[in-house]
């Protein structure tokens, strides 16, 4: 559990809700199409919501990992050989 942190839990996060929003939309839509009723404002904001959240989970654990960069590298440099 070295490598734990607040990225990997944003990681999960993110790609549950993103999931779960656009399979949650991609079926609703298709019963929509389908039977030609339109979804409801409560059923798109429920595929919307949990899809705009999870892209934005996401894009924090994107930002996270890239600012905990290491600026002082682990190793010395190499020698130069002559």
């Amino acid at each position: 559990m070295n490598d734990f942190s607040a990225v990997s839990l944003l990681l999960v996060g993110g790609k549950l809700l993103s999931l779960f929003g656009i399979v949650f939309g991609a079926v609703h839509w298709r019963e929509s199409v389908v039977t030609g009723v339109p979804a409801t404002a409560g059923t798109v904001l429920l595929a919307a919501l949990p899809t705009l959240l999870g892209f934005n989970l996401l894009l924090q654990a994107l930002v996270l990992d890239i600012a905990s960069t290491p600026t002082e590298p682990l190793t010395r440099y190499l020698r130069r050989r002559a």
